[in-house]
């Protein structure tokens, strides 16, 4: 494989041209220290591109849990009869709050 110039990704045709690298070495069987080295470059190139372009946003904690729901398909009564929210909610209400 000749040299490869790394540059910054700045650009959705940088971006195509750093995943082409990347392609073009890993179907390789073996790598050399400099492949190496370069393939780990690119890597943290694209994957600083790809946080910047393409962000995705943490979920708020009621879709984090509606999310785990519907991996398990839970219905809300299911979920509720397995964590006893009906009987902490109960026993919050009885304990008066020391603030």
């Amino acid at each position: 494989m000749e040299d490869t110039v790394i540059r910054p990704i700045k650009s959705p045709a940088d971006h195509t041209a750093a995943l082409h690298q990347i392609d073009a070495l890993m179907v390789l069987d073996t790598l050399n220290a400099t492949q190496r080295a370069e393939l780990e470059v690119i890597a943290i190139l694209v994957e600083k591109y790809e946080q910047d372009q393409f962000p995705i946003p943490f979920p708020t904690p009621v879709e984090a849990i509606e999310f785990r729901m519907d991996q398990l398909g839970l219905s809300r009564a299911e979920l509720s009869s397995l964590t006893n929210f009906r009987r902490l909610e109960r026993q919050a209400r009885l304990v008066p709050r020391t603030n």
